[in-house]
């Protein structure tokens, strides 16, 4: 008996649109599988301070790759990647990637961060907007350069559920990590709830950290639910 071909009309094409999540840093437990030997854990540490009640030291766990002389980014994620590909999340995570730049000298990467990432309470779905623009000085003294930023806005539900995680997180020590496909650009502890429905993401300084910042927003908007441009202020 012949078989004929079937009709690919209700095949799913994927989605071109990059995956973007805000989600919590879950590190409180060690990536598991076999970590090559250039891969070390790392811990750090928040405080959480809550009225009425001692403060509490926050641990938080991950892996560090670091970089190699005159290594550039793209280079560096790709490594850390292939040398993690043996490498296991915690149950209920997936692992995800945050550069770590230093500033004093061009935004030239220092190192890998491997952090294990919850389940998302907000996606891209509830982004409507997304500009690059300059961020804060350091520390905001006349004189020294501002930051390059992403300032991405979310819709009324989505900053609803942004000021409920962000309370959470504040009150409970957790990181949030805003992550676009596999990177975090972001990583923080809140000290209290974002309301607004905005949120700065720092990108570093110089000439590669604006590109990065008009590229990100511009990805982000096209994912967006209207896709409206906004211009750079």
């Amino acid at each position: 008996m012949a078989l004929s071909g079937c009709a690919k009309k209700n095949e799913a094409k994927p989605d071109p649109r990059p995956q973007v999540v805000f989600a919590y840093v879950e590190g409180t437990q060690p990536i598991g599988g076999k970590l090559p030997a250039e891969a070390h854990p790392v811990e750090s540490s928040t405080l959480r301070c809550n009225p009425g009640r001692p403060c509490e030291k926050a641990i938080h766990r991950s892996v560090r790759i670091d970089a190699r002389p005159r290594e550039a980014t793209p280079e560096l994620l790709a490594r850390a990647r292939k040398l993690l590909a043996g490498a296991a999340a915690p149950p209920g995570t997936r692992l995800a990637y945050a550069v770590e730049k230093d500033d004093t000298q061009g935004g030239q990467p220092r190192a890998v961060a491997v952090l294990a990432i919850g389940s998302p309470f907000l996606t891209g779905d509830e982004i409507v907007g997304a500009e690059a623009r300059e961020g804060n000085a350091v520390l905001g003294t006349p004189g020294f350069p501002k930051d390059e930023a992403v300032l991405v806005r979310v819709s009324p539900e989505g900053s609803r559920r942004l000021a409920d995680a962000t309370a959470r997180a504040a009150s409970e020590g957790r990181r949030v990590a805003f992550v676009v496909d596999d990177e975090v650009l972001l990583a923080a502890a809140p000290r209290a709830a974002i309301e607004d429905g905005a949120v700065l993401v720092s990108l570093g300084f110089g000439p590669e950290a604006k590109a990065a910042a008009e590229r990100i927003a511009d990805e982000l908007r096209a994912r967006t639910r209207t896709g409206a441009a906004t211009e750079r202020r």
